[in-house]
């Protein structure tokens, strides 16, 4: 294969994995980078559609030390993109929530 070929792919590639969600879709996962600029290490994050009562299951799989950051990917099933969110400590200090974060258009969220 020619140089040329491999850097059509190789940027085929980079762009399927950093093109925007489509806010109208229903379904969609979404991805958020979440950057821990704070001096708390976040072991657990919560995100719920605007319509569910219930924070559910945590779905942070690592912790993010501080100065760290992990891609976030969820969808629960609903297609919604609002989202409240909510990220805690080991010990389960809430030092950081949003309400009505759009998911499908938020690509960072930076804990300080």
């Amino acid at each position: 294969m020619n140089r040329r070929f491999l850097g059509c792919i190789a940027a085929a590639a980079l762009l399927a994995f950093t093109a925007p969600v489509d806010a109208g879709s229903k379904g969609n996962d979404y991805r958020i980078r979440v950057v821990n600029n704070s001096k708390h290490t976040v072991y657990r994050f919560f995100a719920t559609n605007r319509d569910n009562d219930s924070w559910g299951r945590d779905i942070l799989p690592v912790a993010i030390p501080p100065g760290y950051n992990y891609v976030l990917d969820g969808d629960d099933g609903s297609g919604y993109c609002v989202y409240d969110l909510r990220a805690e400590t080991q010990d389960g200090r809430i030092y950081w929530k949003w309400d009505g974060v759009n998911v499908c258009t938020l690509l960072t969220l930076t804990l300080q």
